[in-house]
């Protein structure tokens, strides 16, 4: 049993963005994030992977059935977005590397194997600054993708993608997401469509 438990669930800042969130995220799942720009797409997924803490609500990860402890529950996680930077004096071989440190990869080959699923071998010695957005969205996709974690959260995965790699990303997508709870957050129906099932989060928005 792997789930995501989220009891009472409330982000505020200056204000209440969503309140009383009672969900459970299981595997196998696939789940949208829908609702429009500024509803708390991101924030709940933050949540979610341990980057921001909840106001007010508890979340608690079970792996194969035992409770994991808060502090260590990042272990666990893949998680991309538009707010995820790249180290951008790394060549793109070294990106690579300086992620592999901390999660392994689940595909056979490492470095090399990134590289190629990406299509951003011929570039492996070039600076991330000197990418174009395109490719680092594929590079943080990619390797979100590609990590060996249980739980795979993914912010706008096909913002700055063009077509051929939308198609990419979703061929991608089908092949390293299915035996893991995978969170996808968007407002694009091409991304969506990926998804089992949609939980609609403005269901939960509240005022004060």
């Amino acid at each position: 049993m792997t789930e995501i438990l989220l009891s009472q669930i409330g982000k505020k800042f200056y204000r209440w963005v969503f309140r009383n969130i009672n969900y459970t995220f299981k595997l196998p799942g696939i789940y949208g994030i829908a609702g429009a720009n500024g509803s708390g797409k991101s924030t709940l997924l933050k949540i979610v992977s341990g980057y921001l803490t909840p106001t007010a609500g508890s979340l608690k990860y079970y792996i194969n059935g035992s409770e994991i402890d808060p502090d260590h529950q990042y272990k666990y996680v893949s998680f991309t977005g538009p707010d995820v930077d790249l180290i951008e004096e790394f060549t793109l071989e070294e990106a690579i590397a300086f992620q592999q440190k901390f999660t392994a990869f689940s595909v056979p080959g490492g470095i090399r194997a990134v590289l190629d699923l990406t299509r951003l071998s011929p570039y492996s010695q070039i600076r991330v600054k000197y990418l174009s957005s395109g490719m680092k969205q594929r590079l943080k996709v990619g390797m979100a993708l590609f990590m060996q974690t249980p739980i795979l959260l993914l912010d706008e995965p096909s913002s700055f993608l063009d077509q051929e790699h939308k198609l990419w990303f979703r061929d991608m997508f089908q092949k390293f997401s299915g035996d893991r709870i995978t969170l996808v957050a968007s407002n694009d129906d091409w991304d969506l469509d990926m998804c089992q099932e949609i939980f609609e989060i403005s269901r939960f928005s509240a005022s004060e």
